[in-house]
């Protein structure tokens, strides 16, 4: 194989399409869907790319549309961090919350790429918390949890919930107690919310139970 060098911006922005691409479709893109992505003119300048990425020793290519091998790998991806290449990661998505008050359907903003050591295998969503109603179990305004997608049941105790209400989304404590589900705030300046299953249209929506918190020291 061709010593690896670095690559150009172009270089490297296609080789990275084609590792995502290969990670949420487990096969290779065409050279006309990078094409497409990339809003190239001609599928001529992507095959340019393509050869430049090859000589370089981050991709081979076969004879076919979907021909593309990856080659490229260094210690990040072995841990599955910037390598959607691999089955280590997954894409999770990164959830816009505008919709609770127009009634629309929650929409990705767009996906980031985890190791499923953190998803758990798991259908998984990314929120960032709108309040700082659970400050004091550590949990502030701005930090981004990972969510698992599932309705939490009555035998889940000291659960954390993620859920959208007209101020965003929102971490509490869940109980469920005579069948309601009460959403409890560590901070005593967040009133609790009581929840009817039942209603059509309750004050908020719990949209699934957190994993994992993350946060951007760079406040």
């Amino acid at each position: 194989m061709p010593e690896q060098s670095s690559l150009t911006e172009s270089q490297n922005k296609i080789f990275n399409f084609i590792t995502r691409y290969v990670a949420e479709h487990k096969r290779p893109p065409s050279v006309r869907e990078i094409q497409k992505q990339m809003k190239y003119k001609s599928t001529n300048a992507v095959a340019e790319v393509l050869d430049a990425l090859e000589k370089k020793g981050y991709i081979a290519r076969r004879s076919g549309a979907r021909s593309i091998e990856i080659l490229q790998q260094d210690d990040l991806m072995n841990f599955g961090f910037g390598s959607p290449a691999l089955d280590k990661v997954a894409p999770v998505p990164l959830m816009s919350v505008d919709w609770f008050a127009k009634g629309e359907k929650m929409k990705p903003i767009s996906n980031l790429y985890l190791d499923k050591m953190l998803t758990q295998n798991r259908e998984c969503m990314l929120l960032r918390v709108d309040d700082d109603g659970m400050e004091k179990s550590g949990i502030l305004k701005r930090d981004m949890v990972l969510v698992e997608k599932r309705e939490p049941s009555a035998s889940d105790k000291d659960v954390l919930v993620a859920a959208i209400c007209e101020d965003g989304a929102i971490v509490r404590s869940y109980r469920f107690i005579n069948e309601r589900v009460h959403l409890v705030a560590s901070s005593r300046s967040y009133s609790e919310r009581v929840i009817n299953p039942n209603e059509k249209f309750p004050e908020a929506l719990v949209v699934g139970v957190v994993l994992s918190l993350f946060r951007n020291i760079l406040r």
